[in-house]
């Protein structure tokens, strides 16, 4: 897929799920992997789901529980802040349709850990450092272990 300004990657051939991503919250990503100093950063993404297709609407960060601290290279969310999330959410009309993350030393792919720990029917976002000195960005689904490049579309 070819890079299409800020807003996104054009969008695949038809059929093929896609995540469409505000410029603000797109934004806010890239602010807090940039912010985390090498730390993995993480939360979840509220919106809707039509079809293959996922819109987010709102991005939430979150404190990231993993053991070790967010310096040890993974992330984990509390149950509590998963539930308060979900509450959040559905006030708002909403559903949590995935979840983001950074990698701060890797590139913006699912790790085994992620594949492994990918729920059904969720998405995943993950910024990265790109080889340019900037950041990546990209979205994927996971089934049956194997991650699937979602396209992005700015809204």
């Amino acid at each position: 897929m070819r890079e299409v300004g800020r807003g996104g990657r054009v969008p695949s051939p038809a059929g093929e799920a896609a995540l469409t991503l505000g410029s603000d919250e797109r934004e806010r990503l890239l602010r807090a992997a940039r912010g985390a100093k090498g730390s993995e950063v993480c939360g979840l993404l509220l919106g809707r789901r039509r079809g293959r297709d996922v819109a987010v609407e709102r991005v939430l960060r979150l404190a990231n529980a993993a053991a070790g601290g967010a310096a040890a290279g993974s992330f984990r969310i509390r149950p509590v802040d998963h539930l308060r999330a979900e509450r959040s959410a559905l006030e708002e009309g909403l559903v949590v349709v995935g979840v983001w993350h950074s990698h701060p030393a890797g590139g913006a792919r699912p790790s085994r850990v992620d594949c492994a720990a990918a729920v059904r029917g969720w998405v995943q976002v993950i910024v990265a450092p790109a080889a340019s000195g900037g950041s990546d960005l990209r979205a994927w689904e996971v089934e049956d272990g194997e991650p699937r490049e979602l396209a992005l579309r700015a809204l």
